[in-house]
C-alpha cells in the first residue's frame, strides 16, 4: 500500500488529492503487456487537508490490519481481495479524513515514539469492528470547526 497523489485540472486550476492505494498486476500473461493498476483503498481528500506524516503511518496501520504486502502482487486474482478490503475501508473514509487532518494535530499530540502507528492501527481496528460508531468522528469534526470559528 502507498499514499497516492492525484492531480486534476478544472477551470484552469490544478487540484491535488491524496488517497491510499495498492497496486495489482493486470493484463496479458506476458511481462511486456502486463501493467500495474492501482486499487484505491480510501480517499483522504485534498492534499492541503492531509497531514503527510500521519497519512503515511495510517498506510502502515492499514497494511498491518489487513496483512498486505508492500510490493505489487502479480496476477489478477488479488484484485478481488483488494476490492473487498476497499469495500470494508471506504465506509470509514470520513473517520480516516479526520485522523489525517492537520487541524486535528495528531502529529503534535502523539509524539513519534513508535507507538503512533500502533495507536492508529487500534483506532482502525476498533472502527472496522463498529463502522456505525460515528459519534467520535462527529465530535472531532465539531472541535475542528469550532477552532476555525475562533
Amino acid at each position: 500500500m502507498y499514499l497516492r497523489t492525484n492531480k486534476t485540472k478544472s477551470g484552469g486550476k490544478v487540484h491535488v488529492y491524496r488517497s491510499i492505494a495498492h497496486n495489482v498486476w493486470c493484463g496479458a500473461s506476458t511481462q511486456r503487456k502486463s501493467k500495474t493498476r492501482p486499487v484505491v483503498i480510501a480517499r483522504l481528500g485534498a492534499a492541503a487537508d492531509v497531514d503527510e506524516c500521519i497519512a503515511r503511518e495510517l498506510v502502515i496501520a492499514l497494511e498491518s490490519c489487513f496483512g498486505l504486502q508492500l510490493q505489487p502482487v502479480r496476477g489478477g486474482g488479488r484484485w478481488a481481495e483488494l476490492e473487498q478490503i476497499a469495500g470494508q475501508v471506504r465506509p470509514l473514509e470520513g473517520f480516516l479524513r479526520v485522523l489525517v487532518n492537520p487541524r486535528l494535530g495528531l502529529a503534535r499530540y502523539l509524539p513519534d515514539n513508535g507507538n503512533r502507528v500502533t495507536l492508529l492501527e487500534d483506532l482502525v481496528r476498533d472502527r472496522l469492528a463498529d463502522p456505525a460508531g460515528g459519534e467520535v468522528e462527529a465530535t472531532l469534526w465539531e472541535s475542528l470547526r469550532a477552532g476555525d470559528d475562533a
